[in-house]
């Protein structure tokens, strides 16, 4: 019965109460309801007192370059109604594309994460402190690319901890987040990963820009996989700056964040 309530309320517009004991699920069913029909739903517990500014929006004071400044921060409903999105990139650094998919960003104010592989960092540094001035994540993607699921434990330790500790030496912070190459992990890689304070960061949006695609097919596949998951989902998008020739993924880089910026998604990094 109440969920045939609810599913008259979301089909005639119209508001429904859901009467029961604090705890017992009533927020929850709701969401359920609407999870089941792909709706996106906004959750918000009025158990103090909310204003409309909190829901909305409020101009505050912060500090900015030693100045105080005046700034509107957003409240509650806008920051629940953003889509967002995260652009990540394995395989870098690379001397030939890593700086211009770094310029592409830039220009579009995007940020992203990078999974970078240890060996290249340590003949790149400068391509990752670029990463890092840019307002970019810069997290691990082993130090060699190996298949970790083939290597012992002291071997995925070693790739792993051997990449964060050439990130740290060059930007004085450990990364939090590792990427498997080839998306290869099973539970004890992941408790090696863990051991040494790293957690593991899939995709669930992969357009193959490494096979090196035409730029517009990359463009309609993250487009139209978003279209699929829906702006309830948060988006993964697994591209490459290295590794092989990347002019494909800097050509298709404008037209996908024109793209996804056109659909309602903001710009985030993972880690």
């Amino acid at each position: 019965d109440t969920t045939l309530a609810i599913l008259a309320g979301f089909a005639h517009n119209r508001r429904v109460m859901v009467q029961g004991y604090h705890g017992t699920g009533k927020s929850t069913h709701i969401e359920q309801v609407a999870a089941r029909l792909n709706w996106p739903s906004i959750r918000v517990n009025l158990d103090a007192h909310i204003s409309r500014i909190d829901l909305i929006g409020r101009d505050a004071i912060v500090l900015k370059d030693g100045l105080q400044v005046t700034e509107f921060k957003e409240g509650i409903l806008p920051w629940a109604l953003q889509h967002p999105v995260a652009l990540t990139f394995d395989d870098g650094p690379d001397p030939t594309w890593t700086q211009a998919i770094l310029d592409t960003l830039a220009r579009y104010n995007v940020p992203a994460t990078f999974f970078v592989i240890g060996s290249s960092v340590e003949r790149y540094p400068e391509l990752v402190t670029a990463m890092v001035n840019g307002g970019h994540s810069v997290q691990n993607h082993t130090w060699g690319h190996p298949y970790l699921t083939q290597l012992a434990d002291d071997g995925i330790a070693g790739q792993l901890s051997g990449t964060d500790d050439v990130i740290e030496g060059i930007l004085g912070k450990r990364p939090t987040c590792y990427r498997p190459p080839y998306g290869a992990a099973d539970a004890r890689v992941d408790a090696v990963a863990a051991s040494v304070g790293l957690t593991k960061v899939m995709w669930n949006v992969a357009p193959n820009d490494y096979l090196s695609p035409p730029p517009q097919a990359i463009v309609d596949n993250v487009v139209a996989r978003a279209g699929v998951l829906g702006p309830a989902s948060p988006l993964v998008v697994v591209l490459h700056d290295g590794g092989g020739n990347r002019q494909a993924t800097l050509d298709s880089l404008p037209g996908m964040i024109e793209g996804l910026s056109a659909a309602g998604y903001s710009f985030v990094t993972v880690c």
